[in-house]
């Protein structure tokens, strides 16, 4: 599994997804969002009440669904949100072992 996994890259869009290591320096299935613009990141939970993150220009994101154009299921969203100055939000997604697609 790739440790840059981009989601979405046009001239106006670039959405990408970040492997963390664990502590021990290990694989991870954790990945950080990272988005070239913040304005408008809408999250929550949808009407099935599955979490989910829709970037500007998408696509969205949600809880046990495929990552679109892969093979990984999104196991969780967790939004974590920072204290101090500048305030934003950090959103990991855990996903699950690569699955097979027929």
């Amino acid at each position: 599994m790739q440790d840059i996994l981009v989601i979405k890259k046009t001239p106006n869009y670039f959405h990408y997804l970040k492997k963390l290591k664990s502590m021990e320096g290990k694989t991870s299935l954790v990945f950080e969002l990272h988005t070239n613009d913040w304005s408008f990141v809408k999250r929550g939970k949808n009407e099935k009440g599955l979490r989910f993150v829709h970037p500007k220009g998408g696509p969205t994101l949600i809880q046990g669904e495929i990552i679109p154009n892969t093979t990984l299921k999104i196991q969780d969203i967790v939004f974590k949100e920072s204290e101090g100055i500048e305030r934003h939000v950090r959103i990991f997604l855990i996903l699950e072992e690569q699955i097979n697609v027929n």
